[in-house]
């Protein structure tokens, strides 16, 4: 696999747009820290949140099962 990417890389060009220089000021990587600067927090929520929804519908899927059960007289 690394042959495979050093081949992907060695073929790689840039246009003459894409090979301009962009200078970025101060105000620049400030906006980009504070937009990132809480990430990893919404992350770990947002998996949490998911992790939570696939709890959820476990539950349900199991209290359906335990209805259906007992629909049928079974018991446990």
């Amino acid at each position: 696999m690394a042959e495979e990417l050093e081949a992907l890389w060695q073929r790689l060009s840039l246009t003459e747009e894409e090979d301009e220089n962009i200078i970025l000021g101060s105000s620049s990587t400030k906006a980009a820290k504070e937009r990132g600067k809480n990430y990893l927090v919404m992350k770990i929520l947002s998996r949490k949140s998911i992790m939570l929804d696939a709890l959820w519908k476990k539950f349900e899927n199991d209290v359906e099962a335990k209805q259906r059960g007992a629909d049928h007289g079974d018991r446990g």
